[in-house]
């Protein structure tokens, strides 16, 4: 088996039926205090509204738990920039900006909505720099024809405690492995079973009401990036093609037929 970072990359395949359930893509960046304020923002919404019209305030106030007691945290302040039909959204926050939607298409369509709220960042928001770059790809396998074939959709090494003779007696089991791929880029690839009714990351994955299997593979890179649209793009598509990578290692071919693939 080819070596998902050092050999030649698979060829793309396909896959109608595919059990992905979320794409993002996360800038990150330093404090930009003044995001929260709405006449900061207007000029971003403004750049924006003709592809994600609907605009959403989200506030929320942590607390801090300590020898006094509890006590509240400064309020955060999120923007939320969605779609007519809910199916792309962009997060701004005062130090990072999202793109994700549960509707993926293609790579080339996910690097061409990034470039234009990346040049929206750039023209409204101005940060320093950019300190992180992800790329997540999120597959969720449910139904229990093919949760029984997990085995022979994967490889052995996602399994975990799924591969042995304890799989009935799990409930929730999940591997967590970071991989180097080299020039400060790194892959998280963790999978596992979860049971009905819960989630690893409620923002992002919401729980199911039935059993799952969780493949959640997230390219990154921790170098500092100056704010050049066209380097940061190209550099979310390198992520972009780490992760495929690591998934095409990951399934088997039988996963690929099975979810409309011709491996």
């Amino acid at each position: 088996m080819a070596h998902p970072f050092r050999d030649p990359a698979p060829a793309r395949v396909a896959l109608p039926n595919a059990p992905l359930v979320r794409v993002i893509v996360a800038a990150r960046f330093p404090d930009v205090p003044s995001v929260v304020l709405d006449e900061f923002v207007g000029p971003f919404r403004e750049a924006l509204k003709g592809i994600y019209p609907i605009c959403r305030r989200d506030e929320s106030v942590g607390l801090m738990l300590g020898p006094q007691g509890a006590r509240a945290l400064p309020a955060s302040v999120d923007w939320r920039f969605v779609d007519e039909l809910d199916h792309w959204r962009v997060t701004l926050g005062t130090t990072f900006v999202a793109l994700d939607t549960p509707s993926y298409t293609s790579r080339d369509d996910l690097l061409a909505r990034f470039a234009a709220v990346m040049d929206a960042v750039a023209r409204c928001v101005a940060p320093a720099r950019i300190d992180r770059l992800g790329v997540r790809y999120v597959d969720q396998v449910r139904g229990e024809g093919l949760l029984a074939r997990i085995g022979q959709l994967v490889r052995p090494e996602m399994l975990g405690l799924l591969g042995s003779e304890l799989a009935d007696d799990v409930t929730v089991g999940f591997t967590d492995h970071t991989l180097s791929a080299g020039e400060g880029r790194t892959v998280r690839a963790r999978s596992g079973a979860l049971p009905a009714g819960s989630t690893i990351d409620p923002i992002s994955i919401p729980p199911l009401g039935e059993r799952s299997w969780l493949l959640d593979v997230d390219a990154s890179q921790t170098a500092p990036l100056t704010l050049d649209n066209a380097a940061i793009v190209a550099e979310v598509g390198r992520l972009a093609e780490l992760a495929h990578r690591f998934f095409r290692w990951a399934v088997s071919e039988e996963f690929l037929r099975t979810f409309g693939g011709q491996p």
